[in-house]
């Protein structure tokens, strides 16, 4: 994943005042976001790139999966 820049330029928020998307400056980089029912991220975009996340039923993140067209990775959390 990217390291972000510093000083981030704007934030806009959907209709639940959830951040739906981020412009950062500096960069060209724009990420939006999409939740599920539970306002629990699912989605990150950014340009070509898709970070999917989901979630075992008690809430904690299962997995964090990155496609960019080209190359798929997968990050699987377990818990103990």
């Amino acid at each position: 994943m990217k390291i972000y820049p510093g000083n981030v330029k704007c934030y806009e928020y959907d209709n639940k005042n959830r951040v739906a998307k981020m412009n950062v400056s500096g960069a060209m980089n724009e990420f939006t976001y999409k939740y599920n029912d539970k306002n629990q991220i699912i989605e990150i975009t950014e340009i070509d790139t898709k970070f999917i996340l989901t979630y075992n039923t008690d809430g904690t993140l299962s997995e964090l999966r990155e496609r960019d067209g080209v190359i798929n990775k997968k990050l699987v959390f377990t818990y103990e």
